[in-house]
Order: C-alpha cells, then sequence, then structure tokens
C-alpha cells in the first residue's frame, strides 16, 4: 500500500452500471465514524479503486487519489464532497453526501453513494448510471429471481439442479415449504422465458436469411 492518494483508480472504462464503478458510501463511513470531523485515513473503494485519502472537516470530506489520464500518464484528483445530516424519525441521524455537479453544471442531488469518474465521484444520475437490473432482459430476470429463491433454501444457483429435499436447521418446516413452492414456481417461469427468448431469436435469424 503507497501513500494516501498514491492508489491506482477507476479508468473510465467499462459498461455504465453502479455495479462496476468503485463508490463511496455515506451510510458505511458514517457507521465506522469516518466522517465525523478531524477524522482522517484510506478509503478503500469497492471494484478497481484503490486507496483513497481522505479527511474530513466542517467542510466535508476532502478526497485524494489518482486516475489514469491517458497511457502512461497519471492525475491527482483532489475533491471535498459537502456531506449533510438528516434526523430519523426513531431517533439518531442519516448521512447523505450532496454531489458537485459534472462538467460544470451544479447538482446539488443528496445521495447516500457517490461513483467515480476520471474527474472524481459523482451521483448515478450525473453519471448517466444504470443498475445492472435494468439491463436485464425477461430471462435474465426471472434467473436471478430462481436463483435467489433457490439459495434461500440451500440450492445452488445452478436453475437446472433438483432442488435440495432437505431442510436447512435454521429454516422452519412451515417457512422451508412456501420457499419451496416459491422457488419451483420461479424455475418454472425461469424455463418459460428462456424458451421465448429462443424463439424471439430464432424468429429473428429467419427474418435475416
Amino acid at each position: 500500500m503507497g501513500g494516501i492518494g498514491s492508489g491506482r483508480c477507476w479508468s473510465g472504462g467499462g459498461r455504465k452500471t453502479v455495479e462496476t464503478r468503485p463508490s463511496i458510501d455515506a451510510n458505511l463511513m458514517n457507521r465506522e465514524k469516518r466522517l465525523d470531523p478531524g477524522n482522517w485515513g484510506v478509503w478503500r473503494a469497492p471494484g478497481e479503486c484503490q486507496d483513497i485519502g481522505y479527511s474530513t472537516s466542517e467542510e466535508g470530506l476532502r478526497l485524494a487519489f489518482e486516475v489514469s489520464a491517458s497511457v502512461g500518464r497519471r492525475k491527482s484528483i483532489r475533491q471535498t464532497v459537502a456531506v449533510v445530516r438528516v434526523p430519523c424519525r426513531l431517533g439518531g441521524e442519516r448521512a447523505y453526501f450532496v454531489c458537485s455537479g459534472l462538467g460544470g453544471r451544479p447538482c446539488g442531488q443528496r445521495a447516500v453513494k457517490l461513483y467515480a469518474d476520471t474527474g472524481g465521484f459523482f451521483c448515478r444520475r450525473c453519471l448517466g448510471l444504470a443498475y445492472a437490473s435494468q439491463n436485464e432482459d425477461a430471462w435474465d430476470r426471472a434467473r436471478r429471481r430462481a436463483q435467489k429463491a433457490r439459495l434461500r433454501i440451500g440450492g445452488g444457483p445452478d436453475v437446472n439442479a433438483p432442488l435440495p429435499f432437505i431442510k436447512p436447521r435454521n429454516v422452519q418446516s412451515q417457512k422451508f415449504s412456501r420457499l419451496y413452492r416459491s422457488a419451483e414456481e420461479a424455475k418454472d417461469r425461469a424455463v418459460e422465458a428462456f424458451i421465448a427468448n429462443a424463439q424471439k431469436s430464432l424468429g429473428a435469424r429467419k427474418r435475416w436469411k
């Protein structure tokens, strides 16, 4: 690990989804007391972004990191992100970042997460990012739901594999039966979506012939 701000950060490539971008998370940083004034350290963002130096003051969260500007060249980024705290209904408060805007366009949007770009960290709307699930077709969505249902009853991610008949110890019998039926139904919908996709693709190939 190098000095603060010396780590490699995201270079700007890849699909435009939040899952593919390094991020800073106000909830997590607040829970770990990193947003308290006077605190400082290194934040390791998930994904390609490595050591991001940070310090906090009354002005907000100061970030220091590097990005790849071009082949063989890097540039240092210094950014201050405003932080606001909103009281919760049942007590306590929740922290949000305030997006400064991208390309000279002001934003001011409160956000729990900001995502990496070659010029700093900005909100999802400024960067035009979508969630991976928004890029899924009917088959992808059905398969993901089926996998989720299988995992809840102790099965594996393979939609075509047999469902487990042995109830996990931490799941009640009635709940296991309900989850088992849900997993079966999810598998049926996934199979139907796969067939529909295959028929659609076959029809498209025939039209092009």
